[in-house]
């Protein structure tokens, strides 16, 4: 089950694009972190983000929030992000048939092989045992120096 994360705004002076949330990216488990990239807003890797929500949560008393509107601190949403890994892949090792055994919704697929799941998928292999995006240009655009993708949502 995937996990979206957003910045909410407690503050009724902060500016209009900043009245509603905004979405910083999604946790998969198995997969790094899709992290929301906004290069209008001068963010493109994890470093920036970070830069940015702390102004945020200091000057209009934003806070961090998953799907389910539980809050976070920002270190809390930076360990998210940057401390993953999949346990299982990291004990089988790549070269196991970890590709024949997914958890919903791939479990109905039928791989024939790891190339076929990460054709299907468009992944490849991360760091730490997790599936990666394969950078396309349009939704994936880098992958941080860490745990996580730099992506684009429309």
């Amino acid at each position: 089950m995937s996990t979206n994360y957003y910045l909410k705004t407690a503050s009724s002076t902060a500016p209009r694009h900043l009245s509603k949330s905004i979405h910083l990216g999604r946790s998969v488990p198995g997969w790094t972190f899709a992290l929301h990239v906004m290069p209008e807003c001068g963010i493109h890797d994890l470093s920036d983000m970070i830069t940015w929500l702390d102004g945020k949560i200091r000057d209009y008393k934003s806070k961090i929030v998953d799907g389910k509107n539980n809050e976070l601190t920002l270190l809390q949403f930076i360990e998210v992000v940057s401390r993953r890994s999949d346990a299982g892949r990291i004990k089988g090792g790549w070269d196991s048939n970890w590709w024949l055994t997914q958890p919903a919704p791939f479990q109905y697929c039928r791989y024939t092989s790891e190339e076929k799941f990460h054709q299907l998928n468009l992944s490849e292999r991360g760091p730490s045992g997790l599936l990666r995006h394969q950078i396309d240009g349009s939704f994936c655009v880098g992958h941080g120096n860490g745990t996580w993708d730099l992506c684009i949502w429309n």
